[in-house]
């Protein structure tokens, strides 16, 4: 595609693979490779997309633009709404969207509880709903993540708070708690782990965060299996996929026993089942493939 940099972020979503660069958002089909459209945007960042939605922000602060949301059309890249009004919105570091709500998360990044929030706003017509500031029950580069799940909204919360000064310093719970997407209100409040340097995970199920602390979002039971841990990422240090849990190496001091790549299944009741045989006794199925693209393969069913 000449004319194109680099793309810094990329999503696949339905039909339609979105890529931005320095100054543009971009649209192609995945089944032709054609361009469908394309916005010009400096610095366009936080790509998200969902229905028939596309969101980012673009602006550069330090150089005195402002920061401005669009939500444009997935097939077309017509603005649908837009919106620079929030004194938040310099501080967004990402954008998740699902349904009819689009949260815009704005975190410290740091060890600090001030400055960490998230600001949900209507897909559609892009005003403000609610809006939530809470201290991520996480030690280090603190995120405050929405995370949706079923109906809900997922927080982590708790740890240190009022960290402007030592001597002002106190600690919380760590906890999660499912919040109503189009009012914010607390539904319920449940026990979990303290994420390290890494944000938590939501799947059906559970809430990862911690040493491997898995909290039930229907018990409310807590299980933690302390073989290893999340890495040190911003973005995913847990990648729940497959029916299973995946973590990556990681070299930090917070002394996980598997630091190599690592991929975790639930306890099979199976007497006979292949894993706890010894794995030179183990035959692995291998499918080759043709080692070509194939933009109609279907989407295998988990």
């Amino acid at each position: 595609y000449p004319g194109i940099d680099e793309p810094g972020e990329v999503i696949h979503h339905r039909d339609v693979v979105l890529a931005v660069d320095d100054n543009h958002v971009r649209a192609f089909s995945s089944k032709t490779g054609e361009q469908l459209w394309e916005r010009e945007a400096n610095d366009p960042r936080s790509l998200t997309a969902e229905n028939e939605t596309v969101c980012f922000i673009r602006g550069r602060p330090k150089r005195g633009e402002p920061s401005e949301a669009f939500a444009v059309d997935l097939r077309t890249g017509k603005v649908k709404w837009q919106a620079s009004h929030f004194p938040w919105m310099d501080k967004v570091y990402r954008i998740v969207m699902h349904g009819e709500q689009v949260a815009f998360e704005v975190s410290s990044l740091s060890d600090h509880d001030a400055g960490n929030g998230i600001h949900v706003l209507s897909a559609k017509t892009g005003k403000l709903a609610w809006e939530k500031d809470f201290p991520p029950g996480m030690n280090h580069t603190r995120q405050a993540r929405a995370m949706f799940a079923g109906d809900d909204i997922w927080i982590l919360h708790g740890g240190k708070k009022n960290t402007k000064t030592k001597e002002g310093t106190t600690r919380t719970a760590i906890q999660v708690s499912s919040l109503d997407p189009k009012t914010g209100k607390v539904l319920k409040t449940l026990p979990a782990g303290l994420a390290h340097c890494f944000p938590p995970v939501a799947t059906p199920r559970y809430v990862f965060a911690g040493v491997l602390d898995m909290t039930d979002m229907e018990t409310g039971d807590v299980v933690a299996n302390r073989i290893t841990k999340a890495n040190c990422s911003r973005e995913n240090g847990w990648v729940p996929a497959n029916g299973l849990i995946y973590t990556t190496p990681k070299h930090c001091t917070c002394w996980p026993m598997l630091r190599g790549y690592v991929a975790m299944a639930p306890a099979s009741p199976v007497k006979d089942n292949p894993v706890k045989k010894p794995i030179d006794e183990i035959k692995f199925s291998l499918v080759k493939g043709s080692g070509l693209p194939n933009p109609s393969a279907v989407q295998p069913t988990s």
